[in-house]
């Protein structure tokens, strides 16, 4: 019995170590990934927050947006005009107009 209580101590310091440098790595790994669901569960919770877009990206983005805007206009005018044509060959009234429905 006296050599069994040395034994049982040193098994436990060994497995108490080897799990600690073991599992460490796993435990912030879990931590991160956490981490990173409660900012996506605070970014659903507020969804006016955006991240801030600074530099190039943000002009690439103003350019594209524009472009998209241009592109929208003309293609509400072409709506309009096909609606127009259709109306002076005296078919039936569309119902809605695309130009005029709400997103």
């Amino acid at each position: 019995m006296d050599e069994l209580a040395p034994m049982m101590v040193a098994m436990t310091l060994i497995l108490t170590v080897g799990g600690v440098i073991l599992l460490k790595p796993l435990m912030r790994r879990l931590g991160d990934v956490l981490e990173q669901l409660a900012a996506e569960k605070r970014r659903n919770l507020n969804p006016g927050a955006r991240p801030a877009v600074q530099g190039e990206t943000a002009d690439r983005l103003a350019d594209v947006l524009e472009r998209m805007d241009d592109r929208l206009g003309r293609l509400e005018e072409r709506v309009n005009f096909t609606e127009a044509m259709l109306l002076s060959r005296g078919s039936a009234e569309p119902e809605r107009s695309l130009a005029e429905k709400e997103p």
